[in-house]
């Protein structure tokens, strides 16, 4: 699963937020959740509990917005 619905980020965004999230912005945050996640299935063969942190970050780099 790549996409998240729109409606989640709104709930999430309230409640993490306590505050409104529009729906530009959490169709916006969507695509990016989605774009993260693709990324973090694509490397999850590479990437070991015991890795650094550091190679996470490298492992995602190449997600463009």
């Amino acid at each position: 699963m790549n996409a998240v619905d729109s409606k989640v980020i709104k709930v999430i965004g309230a409640e993490l937020q306590d505050g409104p999230v529009s729906d530009a912005r959490a169709a916006e945050l969507a695509a990016e959740v989605g774009r993260l996640n693709a990324a973090v299935l694509r490397e999850r063969g590479a990437l070991r509990f015991e890795d650094e942190p550091a190679h996470f970050a490298r492992a995602i780099d190449g997600v463009t917005p």
